[in-house]
C-alpha cells in the first residue's frame, strides 16, 4: 500500500489514540523508500478496522495536519490519502495556491473528505467561497464538522451528486474506499460494495449566478458522473472559470459516454485550452487534448 507521512508528524501521533500511533510506527519502520510502499500495510489496516467495528471504537478521528483539522472515517481506506492531500505538496494543492487568493471561489464536486475544500477555505479566507459537493452521506457530514472545526463558515456542503436532470439515482461505494464511488455499476459497483439511493441536482439549479472567470476553480473528480454534471450546469459556467478535471475512460464507459464527447461538450460550453497539471503553466488547444485513459487537466476559456 501507498503510505503518507503523517506518521513522521512529531506534533500528530502523541494526539491519537494508542492503535492508530501502533499503526503509524509501523508504518515509519516498514516503508521502502525506494518505492513508496509498506510491506503488510494494507493486511494491518484491515486488522485495525476490524478491531475498530469488533471492538465498538469509534470509527471517526479528527486529524491536525499543518494547522488544519480533518474528520475522518476509518474504516474508509481513503482516509490515508486525506492526510497526505492536506500536506499541501500536491499538484492540486499547489494548483489551489497559484489559482486563488482572498475573496476567491472553489467547487469542489466529489469532495470525498474534503481535503482541497479545506486547503481551498484556508486560502481564500472569510471573505471567499468554497462549495463542497458530496452524495455520501457520512462524508458529507465529515466535510461540514471539518469545515466547523475550522472556523470556516464561508464553507457550504451540498449531500448530493450533480448531473444533467434532477433527480435520484443509485450511488455505489467500493468496500475497498470511498474515492471510486459513483452512479455507475460497472465502474463503482464491482466486487464487494455498498448502496445507497442519493440526491441529484443541476449544477445551475443550485448556483444560478455565474461562476467568476478570476480568482475561481472548479475541481470535478465524480468518476464519470462528469459529463452530466457539465450539461447541466451551462449557466454556472457561462463565464469559463478553470476546471480540474479528471479523464477517465473506463469511468466514462460506464457513464455511457467517450472521453471524445467529454472533449465535445467543454468545447461546446465555450472552454478552448487545456494544460497537464503536472505543468499547468504549459497551455495547449483543448482540440488536441490526448484522450489517453487516466489523468487530471486544467481547462481553461
Amino acid at each position: 500500500m501507498q503510505a503518507h507521512a503523517w506518521y513522521e508528524d512529531a506534533q500528530l501521533l502523541p494526539t491519537l489514540p494508542l492503535y492508530l500511533r501502533a499503526y503509524g510506527r509501523y508504518l515509519r519502520r516498514m516503508l521502502d523508500s525506494k518505492t513508496g510502499l509498506v510491506r503488510g500495510g494494507s493486511f494491518l489496516l484491515r486488522r485495525l478496522q476490524d478491531l475498530i467495528r469488533w471492538r465498538g471504537l469509534p470509527r471517526e478521528q479528527a486529524f491536525q495536519v499543518d494547522g488544519l483539522t480533518a474528520h475522518v472515517d476509518l474504516l474508509d481506506n481513503r482516509w490515508l490519502w486525506v492526510l497526505g492531500e492536506l500536506q499541501g505538496k500536491s499538484a492540486e494543492a499547489r494548483l489551489i495556491e497559484q489559482t486563488l487568493g482572498p475573496g476567491g471561489t472553489l467547487l469542489d464536486i466529489g469532495a470525498n473528505h474534503g481535503s482541497y475544500t479545506l486547503l481551498a477555505g484556508r486560502r481564500v479566507g472569510p471573505t471567499g467561497r468554497v462549495v463542497a459537493f458530496e452524495p455520501q452521506p457520512i462524508l458529507a457530514r465529515l466535510v461540514r464538522q471539518s469545515l466547523a472545526s475550522n472556523g470556516m463558515k464561508h464553507g457550504t456542503v451540498h449531500e448530493l451528486a450533480l448531473g444533467e436532470q434532477a433527480g435520484s439515482a443509485t450511488f455505489f461505494i467500493p468496500a475497498t474506499g470511498s474515492g471510486s464511488g459513483g452512479l455507475y455499476a460497472s465502474f463503482s459497483g464491482r466486487g464487494q460494495h455498498e448502496r445507497l439511493e442519493v440526491r441529484v441536482a443541476r449544477l445551475d439549479e443550485l448556483l444560478p449566478e455565474p461562476l467568476p472567470r478570476e480568482n475561481c476553480l472548479v475541481k470535478m473528480d465524480c468518476e464519470g458522473g462528469e459529463l452530466g454534471a457539465l450539461r447541466g450546469g451551462h449557466r454556472t459556467l457561462s463565464a469559463l472559470p478553470p476546471l480540474l478535471l479528471e479523464l477517465n475512460a473506463a469511468a466514462a464507459s460506464a457513464a455511457g459516454y467517450s472521453l471524445t464527447e467529454l472533449r465535445d461538450e467543454l468545447q461546446a460550453l465555450g472552454y478552448r485550452h487545456f494544460s497537464e497539471l503536472s505543468a499547468p503553466s504549459r497551455t495547449e488547444p483543448l482540440a488536441t487534448m490526448p484522450l489517453v485513459p487516466l489523468r487530471n487537466v486544467i481547462v481553461r476559456g
